[in-house]
Parts: C-alpha cells; sequence; structure tokens
C-alpha cells in the first residue's frame, strides 16, 4: 500500500515544506508518488529525473519531468508511465522544477 503525502513549495521563503496544512493557491503541491528512485530518494510530482535512455545498452541520459497525467504519475515529456521507468530505467531524483528551473533546459 502506497504512504499518501505531500509536499508544497513555499513561494515566498523559497523551500519546500512537508505539512498538511497550507492554502494550495500560495503553494503549489506535489504528490509522493510511492515510488523512490536508484538511491532510495521518493519520488513526487514536479521532481526532475536523470535515467539511461536505454535500459539494455549505456547510450547515456535524458532528463524528465515527473507529473500526473490521466490518472498516473508519468514522465511529462515522454508520457512513459513512471512505474515502468522506475523499474526499467534506474531513475535519479536531480532536482525539482521550483528550486531547479534550470534542469528543465536539459530535458530534450
Amino acid at each position: 500500500m502506497r504512504e499518501i503525502k505531500f509536499r508544497a513549495w513555499n513561494r515566498f521563503m523559497k523551500r519546500m515544506e512537508a505539512t498538511r496544512e497550507f492554502d494550495a493557491t500560495d503553494y503549489p503541491v506535489m504528490q509522493f508518488t510511492g515510488l523512490f528512485d536508484i538511491s532510495g530518494k521518493e519520488i513526487y510530482e514536479g521532481d526532475i529525473i536523470r535515467m539511461d535512455k536505454n535500459c539494455l545498452l549505456d547510450q547515456g541520459y535524458v532528463t524528465r519531468t515527473v507529473g500526473f497525467k490521466d490518472g498516473c504519475f508519468v514522465s511529462i515529456e515522454s508520457r512513459c508511465n513512471l512505474v515502468t521507468i522506475v523499474n526499467g530505467f534506474r531513475p535519479v531524483v536531480i532536482g525539482n522544477i521550483h528550486e531547479n528551473p534550470e534542469l528543465l533546459e536539459l530535458a530534450p
């Protein structure tokens, strides 16, 4: 069973907050996906992950953003189900869209 929890980006303090009491209009809310990256770090909506281009061949890396579309967590750029990514492509959380927007420029 997946643990349901959230974090929010505090626009005023410029930091993530793991709290249950916040105003969603002032604090963009991101849900925990229930999945972990290769180092055991929790993966949330809005996280930016780096993963293998090909799970079988060493062909370099791609950068993807985690989102929620059509009822499941996905890589926004490829619309691939996040469970597939975590199980096959060894993702690493390298940042998030609020604290590290410059990492989005790395995404193809």
